[in-house]
């Protein structure tokens, strides 16, 4: 286990076996996605799509409760990364990190307006991974005005007249924010 309160959890998948260690158990990867530790919104097919198959270096999968879900299901992203380390052919495994979203989202919550308007992280791949307005895909004309690694604009959200700022950090990540 780790001392940090970003991670929630964390556990390793063995393609072979099929199967999922995790600090406190070993369990088939069915069992383990469906019964014992379901991602919230995901199925089994989706996780395995995603998180299980296929070459992974930080690849981020958010997740979202769904409305009827247990209410203390948190929203988390997967971070997975595939094994042995840098080996992109001959993947055995894959080490899953699940980052819990609220503490990031409290992180931004200190700035004073985030309450009055939205922030918006996105993956080097465009794809929403936070987002403090639980909005996980941004409208095609917002994702068009942020194209550059860079920019402040003034911005029409449904009427509203917004201010626009972007940045690109050295991860490949875009910062979004749009506050009245």
């Amino acid at each position: 286990r780790n001392g940090t309160p970003f991670i929630d959890d964390f556990y390793v998948y063995l393609r072979d076996e099929d199967a999922v260690i995790s600090p406190i158990l070993k369990t088939d990867a069915p069992t383990f996605f469906t019964t014992l530790y379901p991602l919230p919104g995901k199925n089994l097919e989706h996780v395995r799509t995603e998180l299980l198959t296929g070459y992974h270096y930080l690849t981020y999968l958010p997740t979202s409760a769904s409305s009827t879900a247990n209410p203390s299901t948190q929203n988390v992203i997967a971070s997975a990364i595939s094994l042995p380390l840098g080996e992109t052919s001959n993947i055995k495994g894959t080490i899953v990190m699940l980052i819990n979203e609220q503490q990031i989202l409290d992180l931004l919550k200190g700035i004073q307006w985030v309450d009055n308007g939205a922030m918006f992280i996105l993956d080097e791949k465009g794809q929403v991974i936070i987002s403090t307005s639980n909005t996980y895909k941004l409208s095609p004309s917002l994702l068009a005005e942020t194209q550059n690694a860079n920019g402040y604009e003034t911005y029409n959200a449904d009427g509203t007249t917004q201010m626009l700022s972007f940045t690109t950090g050295a991860s490949g990540w875009k910062y979004i924010s749009l506050v009245p």
